[in-house]
C-alpha cells in the first residue's frame, strides 16, 4: 500500500505545484521578473535558469537543517540562503556566461530571492527532502513555462526573431514589449488553466455520477 500512496503523492504534489496552484498564474507571484525581464526568449530561460539554481539548493538546505531550527527561522533563513545562491549565479553569470544577459538581468536578480521565500509552504507539513525537492523542481517549471511563453511570444511580435535569430514574418508591433501586454498575457494563460481546471472537475463530477 505504501509503495502505491508515495508516487500518488508525489504526483499530486508535482501536479499542484506545475499546474493546479502554478506560482504565477494562481498565486499572482513573480510577476514582476516576467513583465519587466520576460521580453526575449533567451532572457527568460535565464532567469528560469537562475530560480532553479537558487530554489532547489535553498530547499535542499533547509530540508536538512529545517528540523533543528524553530521555524519562526525558517524565512529569514530561506531568504538568506537564496540571496547567497543568487549572488553566486550572479557572478557566474557574469563571468563565464555573458556579461550583456547579466547587464539586462541583474535589477531581476534581487526579486528571484524574495520569490524563493515561497519555498515557505513547506512548512506546512515535516521537512522532507525528496518531496521539497519536488515541489521546487516544479514551482520552477510553472513559472519557466509562463515566463518562456510570454518571452517567446513578446520577442517573436516586437522583434521578429526567437532566440535572437530572425524570422521571416511580417510582423512589427513593439508595443508588446511594454507592461500591459505582459499582463493580458498572463491573464490569457490563467483564464486557460482556469478553463481547464474547470473542465477537469466537471469530468470527474460526470464520471462519478455514471458510477453511482
Amino acid at each position: 500500500m505504501k509503495s502505491t500512496l508515495v508516487p500518488r503523492k508525489k504526483r499530486k504534489i508535482f501536479l499542484s505545484m506545475f499546474l493546479h496552484d502554478n506560482l504565477v498564474l494562481v498565486q499572482a507571484i513573480g510577476l514582476c521578473p516576467i513583465i519587466a525581464g520576460g521580453t526575449t526568449l533567451k532572457r527568460a530561460v535565464a532567469l528560469t535558469v537562475c530560480t532553479f539554481l537558487a530554489l532547489v539548493p535553498t530547499s535542499f538546505l533547509m530540508s536538512l537543517i529545517g528540523k533543528r531550527l524553530p521555524r519562526d527561522f525558517h524565512p529569514p533563513l530561506y531568504a538568506l540562503l537564496s540571496m547567497g545562491a543568487l549572488f553566486g549565479i550572479a557572478y557566474l553569470l557574469n563571468t563565464y556566461v555573458s556579461t550583456e544577459l547579466y547587464a539586462s538581468l541583474y535589477l531581476f536578480l534581487p526579486l528571484l530571492a524574495i520569490n524563493t521565500l515561497l519555498a515557505y509552504h513547506n512548512d506546512s507539513r515535516p521537512p522532507h527532502l525528496g518531496l521539497d525537492i519536488l515541489e521546487s523542481f516544479a514551482t520552477t517549471l510553472g513559472f519557466g513555462v509562463v515566463i518562456c511563453v510570454v518571452g517567446a511570444i513578446r520577442e517573436v511580435v516586437a522583434l521578429n526573431s526567437i532566440w535572437n535569430i530572425p524570422l521571416s514574418l511580417q510582423i512589427d508591433f513593439p508595443e508588446i514589449t511594454v507592461s500591459f501586454s505582459a499582463f493580458i498575457l498572463v491573464g490569457l494563460m490563467a483564464a486557460c488553466l482556469q478553463w481547464i481546471k474547470n473542465k477537469s472537475v466537471g469530468k470527474t463530477a460526470e464520471e462519478e455520477v455514471e458510477e453511482e
